[in-house]
């Protein structure tokens, strides 16, 4: 015991350690507070690259996983309220424990790779920086795409994203829909390289290098894109509902109603109402009553409702986004990408009976949808509705899609409050507005704490 203490005490004190932990520190304050420190990101791999490119120092599977557990500690402390908050007792340390070591040993493999391949090579300079750099990229598009498969669904981690942080300011990412998000993180990498490169040998080339690749990222600040709101903005109108009763269906209802009065007496030029995913807790299309309440009361031939809530069909349960106008229900869309453990069980752990008790409370709530293509046309807009992790996960569908038109825009119904801090809200906001920005398209985002309209240029306008 005390022989493992002291090998515990020699690492911790390691001078390789110290720039190792300065590189999680700097990529986790970037998360953690993006509206001061965004800029973090063009920093955070310089201190890792710096002694990896130094020939007397060696970087092992046991380094990464310590930048892994520094970092995932540091950002997702706030995410690990929510299972203290939902969960009681021991489960309530180990999941968050287990999701911080699980992700952490992938990036114990991007060390061990990276110092592999350079040691096959025997190279120290431009060539070790291309190596770490190309192990680099595969690292974070891994976390992006396919980190948690262990959960029975091949998808990823995507508020660990270099690119993310820099959907703040929106005009680092302006050349997006042209270069793609994976040749601008290359351009983010391998300008750590160069830098580093150039604080351990000292040669002009590197810095001239370094900076060629930051035009990218400069070219919104020196050309920004003319800011461009519809006008048909100023007649939405917004209602979060986070007070909404969940007992009885028709109390939900009329909360809901009295809400949507409110808002029509504060802005009578409300044509459109819009609420988030999973506003109305009960299977809307089965209760025509509840629509006729509300059509008959508030919502006129003259005014639509987008609103989130359950769908039923024979036997299936969809989580869906309704559109509801002129007295019926006129459009619907089915979330395609579910989230695993409060939304369905994968398959693997629905045979383990204990795991289901493990991690959150499970009812069989949804069955994921068929239809991945739907399109609200509400006042000369096209609305095309996307639920959660559908933007999050999802391909990309942008002009590509035939679809677009000057008209379309990306409709984001969110359930944020499974993220009890406000930073974790923010992350998921920011992943949206990258993907808007990908797809060249403007996006209404409706969350429970707010909803904002992002125009293709970057910029945001509150909804109320």
């Amino acid at each position: 015991m005390k022989r493992l203490l002291l090998n515990i005490g020699i690492f911790l004190v390691n001078k390789t350690v110290f720039y190792i932990a300065l590189s999680a520190l700097l990529f986790s304050l970037s998360f953690f507070y993006p509206e001061k420190l965004s800029w973090l990101i063009f920093l955070f791999l310089i201190p890792l690259f710096y002694v990896a490119f130094d020939s007397q120092r060696k970087i092992s599977f046991w380094h990464g996983f310590f930048w892994g557990v520094l970092f995932y500690t540091v950002h997702l402390y706030a995410f690990s309220m929510f299972f203290w908050h939902e969960l009681q007792g021991i489960k309530a340390i180990l999941i968050p424990i287990f999701i911080i070591l699980f992700l952490s040993i992938y990036s114990g493999i991007w060390f061990f790779l990276g110092q592999k391949i350079v040691l096959f090579f025997k190279s120290r300079s431009i060539l070790a920086m291309l190596c770490w750099a190309f192990c680099s990229y595969l690292y974070f598009t891994w976390m992006l795409h396919g980190s948690v498969w262990i959960f029975g669904v091949f998808m990823g981690y995507p508020f660990s994203y270099p690119l993310v942080p820099l959907a703040n300011g929106s005009y680092c990412l302006q050349l997006l829909p042209i270069f793609s998000k994976d040749l601008l993180l290359g351009f983010l990498i391998l300008f750590s390289g160069f830098v580093a490169l150039f604080l351990r040998y000292f040669k002009k080339k590197y810095i001239f290098l370094s900076f060629f690749l930051l035009i990218p990222f400069l070219y919104g600040i020196l050309f920004p894109l003319d800011t461009f709101f519809p006008k048909q903005i100023k007649n939405i109108g917004y209602i979060s509902p986070s007070c909404v009763n969940k007992q009885h269906s028709l109390d939900a209802a009329q909360q809901i109603y009295y809400a949507m009065v409110q808002l029509i007496q504060k802005r009578p030029n409300v044509s459109l109402i819009v609420m988030p995913e999973t506003s109305y807790l009960f299977d809307l299309n089965e209760l025509k009553y509840i629509i006729d309440l509300w059509c008959h009361n508030i919502l006129d031939d003259e005014i639509d409702l987008i609103i989130g809530a359950p769908r039923k069909e024979k036997e299936n349960r969809y989580n869906s986004l309704y559109w509801i106008g002129q007295g019926d229900i006129k459009g619907t869309y089915d979330k395609v990408h579910l989230m695993a453990f409060t939304e369905f069980i994968p398959r693997f752990w629905d045979y383990v009976g204990i795991f289901k008790d493990f991690f959150l409370h499970y009812d069989g709530k949804y069955v994921k949808g068929k239809k991945k293509q739907a399109v609200f046309e509400i006042n000369n807009i096209r609305f095309k509705p996307r639920i959660c992790f559908d933007m999050l996960i999802g391909k990309r569908r942008g002009k590509n899609n035939g679809l677009a038109t000057k008209k379309d825009v990306l409709l984001v119904a969110v359930n944020d409050t499974v993220f009890q801090s406000r930073h974790m809200r923010k992350l998921m906001f920011l992943f949206a507005k990258m993907r808007a920005l990908q797809c060249c398209e403007d996006m209404l985002y409706v969350g429970y704490y707010r909803a904002i309209w992002v125009s293709k240029s970057g910029c945001e306008k509150c909804i109320s």
